[in-house]
């Protein structure tokens, strides 16, 4: 079960690069200022980077949330199996 909701996640990243390439391209090219960052979750080590301070500021945010929301999910299903695990004991 969990790893086809890990294959669903690849493909939603997928799908949100191909968009956002594409309104890109529909935008056309305006002289605009571009702006990136990202952060990796190795674990529980975040890699963060980004060009400039507000970028930067929203790729923590964003680690820090997906840090929570994994840290959560991982303590409500191990308390899920225990659980069961003792309902079948």
């Amino acid at each position: 079960m969990l790893g086809v909701s890990g294959i669903m996640l690849i493909f939603a990243g997928i799908i949100i690069i191909v968009l956002a390439f594409l309104l890109s391209i529909l935008r056309g090219m305006q002289n605009t200022k571009v702006k990136s960052g990202g952060a990796v979750l190795i674990g529980p080590f975040p890699i963060v980077w980004g060009t400039d301070k507000e970028t930067l500021r929203l790729a923590i945010l964003l680690c820090l949330i997906a840090f929570l929301v994994l840290f959560f999910l991982l303590v409500i299903l191990q308390f899920i199996f225990i659980v069961g695990a003792i309902r079948l004991w």
